[in-house]
């Protein structure tokens, strides 16, 4: 990418084009072609800016996972009870799981191994800001201390397999639902009684 191509408009439709065919038909299905008819620019000027659309891919991620950090961090520094804070975490990926199709979220989970790779490194990040804010709120005695993070962290990444599960998708068919019934259970399942 260029230096300073974020200001540029033409790289701005090239990505909220991206955004919106990926979130709704998913990675697999979506050409660099459509993202250029759509976002009414030439191949010539995609290329400019990105290599292939996996490139392109990764910084639409890259774009939403920073997006939904600083929402996250706007949750946890409010002065509310930790309670709250759980409940509107889980509003916000809930949002953010009903805005993005089926295709989209399997295409990250294990279709592109290069996307997959990029996946796992954000989610780690994640993961590891996710751990500061229960390790803060475990300080506080808002999570139980005999609560070791560890499991929480051995916690998350059984939820991860079990999301990839076909079981998991037989049980329940809809994944916005199959999502809120994880987090309500690990989220609720850690606070003290």
């Amino acid at each position: 990418m260029l230096p300073l191509a974020e200001e540029n408009p033409k790289f701005q439709k090239i990505v909220k084009t991206a955004e919106y065919l990926f979130s709704r038909f998913g990675f697999r299905r979506v050409t660099v072609e459509e993202i250029c008819h759509k976002a009414s620019v030439s191949k010539m000027t995609f290329y400019k800016y990105f290599p292939n659309k996996i490139e392109l891919s990764k910084y639409v991620m890259e774009k939403i996972f920073k997006e939904a950090l600083e929402k996250f961090e706007k949750v946890t520094a409010q002065q509310i009870p930790f309670t709250e804070k759980i409940n509107q975490i889980i509003q916000l990926k809930m949002q953010y799981v009903d805005s993005y199709s089926e295709e989209f979220i399997s295409d990250w989970l294990g279709n592109y191994p290069e996307l997959q790779e990029f996946f796992e490194m954000k989610n780690e990040e994640s993961f590891e800001w996710t751990m500061n804010f229960f390790r803060q709120a475990q300080e506080r005695g808002e999570i139980r201390g005999n609560i070791r993070l560890e499991f929480l962290n051995y916690m998350l990444n059984k939820l991860l397999e079990i999301s990839k599960d076909e079981r998991s998708k037989q049980i329940f068919p809809n994944y916005a639902e199959f999502v809120q019934q994880l987090l309500n259970l690990f989220f609720y399942g850690i606070i003290p009684r």
